[in-house]
């Protein structure tokens, strides 16, 4: 079995991941539940997860809106 341990920051910056990342994940879920990889989680990553998460939601959100405004001038352009 595997020890893992994921840092407050790497959680964080699943708000900027791509779909592939995702899938990514999806097989560390799988991996988890399969009991081959031990997942820690200590109160102090969730505190700070939770401290910092909606900057990192509103920091998203705005990459979001800025990258659809973007694409729909390109559109316009072409």
């Amino acid at each position: 079995m595997i020890h893992l341990y994921i840092d407050t920051n790497a959680y964080l910056t699943f708000y900027h991941m791509s779909s592939d990342d995702l899938e990514e994940l999806k097989k560390l879920d799988v991996l988890i539940k399969d009991k081959r990889i031990k997942l820690y989680l200590p109160q102090q990553t969730i505190d700070e997860f939770r401290r910092n998460r909606e900057v990192k939601i509103a920091d998203a959100l705005k990459r979001f809106k800025e990258e659809k405004l973007t694409n729909q001038f390109l559109e316009l352009l072409t």
